[in-house]
């Protein structure tokens, strides 16, 4: 699991590079964006045939992620900082072994901080 956090803007182009490189090897990729905190334009557009990334936006729950988590091999979760600590904590917990977890936030308590294998902090900006 990678957690990126941070005040600043960054983790975007980040978590996009991750997930268009694990595409180009091949994984299925979700990209989960929260409805409320982002907006990305072409979260609704189809996907060419060869993108295996698909963009999802998801309101302020873990329903929509869960539903659809299985069928991922690297899961972004996009500015998950308004998600209970439980809710997100038993999600990690219970994800599929086979998915590799991103998150991305303002900031995260221990508990998540402890089960990352890959933390960075963003303090730059564009």
């Amino acid at each position: 699991m990678h957690v990126y956090f941070g005040k600043k803007v960054g983790d975007l182009p980040i978590t996009l590079g991750l997930a268009l490189r694990a595409a180009g090897a091949g994984f299925n990729v979700g990209y989960f964006v929260c409805a409320a905190c982002h907006s990305l334009p072409y979260a609704n557009a189809k996907n060419p045939p060869d993108l295996r990334v698909d963009f999802v936006v998801y309101n302020k729950n873990l329903d929509t992620i869960t539903e659809k988590i299985e069928q991922y091999d690297m899961t972004v979760l996009q500015t998950c900082n308004h998600l209970s600590k439980n809710d997100l904590a038993f999600f990690i917990k219970n994800r599929p072994a086979h998915t590799e977890l991103i998150l991305c936030g303002q900031a995260f308590d221990d508990e998540i901080l402890t089960a990352a294998d890959l933390i960075s902090e963003i303090r730059g900006g564009f």
